[in-house]
């Protein structure tokens, strides 16, 4: 992340995991502008890619995975719209 003094600094945590988490959520929407938000929780939450290291660390137990994001919307909801 950037920080101060115009630097870079590796960081952890909920803050450094929210802004990949809503690109996904936006991608998402973008290409399945109809999905609800639950609807799109589900999927973003469904298509997690369970690593052992994150066990026990994070809800989900593993970390954000859009290729399986978009392979679950489209199991579910069909085709993406066109353009998307």
């Amino acid at each position: 992340s950037t920080v101060p003094g115009d630097k870079y600094n590796g960081l952890s945590g909920t803050s450094m995991a929210t802004p990949h988490v809503s690109g996904a959520a936006v991608l998402l929407k973008a290409a399945y502008p109809s999905m609800k938000a639950k609807e799109l929780k589900a999927v973003l939450m469904d298509s997690v890619e369970k690593l052992p290291a994150l066990s026990g660390k994070v809800q989900t137990e593993g970390r954000l995975n859009i290729a399986k994001a978009f392979a679950v919307a489209k199991s579910t909801f069909g085709e993406p719209v066109a353009g998307n």
